[in-house]
């Protein structure tokens, strides 16, 4: 987790380690090549090329940019992100995605 400077730029000086868990939606973190992106959120500065196809099958890598969102579970392959988290962790993990599509399918007629 870190906090940003004046200029929107990172202050890498305010760096700390923590746990997706105890980072708020607001917070800012920093992602480097190698990692996955902990939360959901929207990268704030400079740009990276990120991988979700272990997420979504798609397998070209995206590039991102500063305002571009990224989901939780995002591989970043090449460059840093710092991401400013959208989300709480409890919002990304499968249970409440399984139980949204579940409420959604209810609705739906059923296949013979």
């Amino acid at each position: 987790m870190l906090q940003l400077l004046a200029d929107g730029s990172p202050d890498l000086a305010t760096l700390t380690v923590v746990s997706a868990g105890d980072m708020a939606v607001g917070s800012y973190c920093v992602v480097r090549a190698g990692e996955q992106v902990p939360l959901d959120g929207v990268q704030t500065t400079g740009e990276a090329v990120v991988t979700t196809q272990h997420i979504t099958g798609e397998a070209l890598p995206l590039r991102r940019k500063a305002g571009d969102q990224v989901p939780a579970g995002a591989q970043v392959v090449e460059g840093v992100l710092v991401v400013r988290a959208l989300s709480m962790v409890c919002m990304n993990e499968p249970l409440p995605w399984c139980l949204n599509a579940l409420e959604r399918r209810a609705g739906l007629p059923k296949r013979t």
